[in-house]
């Protein structure tokens, strides 16, 4: 917990509630590192890295979900109606690299919770909360959202990537955290 009170502090000193915020996010990060590899491997457990923003770990899929929130709150938006703003979206802006990674990851959720459900492995949900992370992660780095040309559009799909990853981390029954 010491350790992720240190990263919320230099990212963001103001936030309230830090010591709940990184006990949920200590809790999760401890599950996620359970849940991400088969249930019928050897786990190696390290503190390091299992409390690491970067790489294959809870702390990172969460910085991704936080990252997702921020953009959202920024834009004023909390919890918009996608099917209404579905109106609102082209998806032609939507066809760069980055994009169409990150749609095509979040298109596979279904199936995903079907292999997890069918194969009794979590570990398929939690290599999902991965993939997406690492496109959403990707996707903000390479597409401005706020203030672009097609800020509606990529609003669009930072919200669905939001929702699903969301969704993914309920399933896993970890705290989806929306500051840090």
């Amino acid at each position: 917990q010491k350790k992720i009170l240190e990263f919320i502090d230099e990212k963001n000193p103001g936030l309230e509630n830090k010591e709940l915020i990184a006990r949920q996010i200590g809790i999760s990060a401890l599950t996620f590192n359970d849940l991400k590899n088969s249930r019928l491997k050897d786990v190696r457990f390290d503190w390091d890295a299992v409390m690491s923003f970067e790489g294959d770990t809870g702390p990172y899929v969460q910085n991704a979900h936080v990252r997702l929130c921020s953009i959202m709150r920024k834009a004023g938006i909390e919890r918009a109606d996608l099917a209404a703003a579905i109106k609102d979206v082209n998806f032609a802006e939507l066809s760069d690299d980055a994009a169409y990674s990150l749609i095509n990851i979040l298109s596979k959720k279904g199936k995903k919770i079907l292999d997890a459900v069918a194969g009794d492995e979590p570990s398929v949900l939690a290599q999902y909360a991965l993939e997406i992370a690492e496109a959403a992660h990707k996707f903000i780095h390479e597409d401005r959202v706020l203030g672009s040309a097609e800020e509606k559009s990529r609003l669009f799909l930072v919200q669905a990537t939001q929702i699903v990853l969301e969704n993914v981390l309920d399933l896993l029954g970890l705290f989806p955290i929306r500051q840090m």
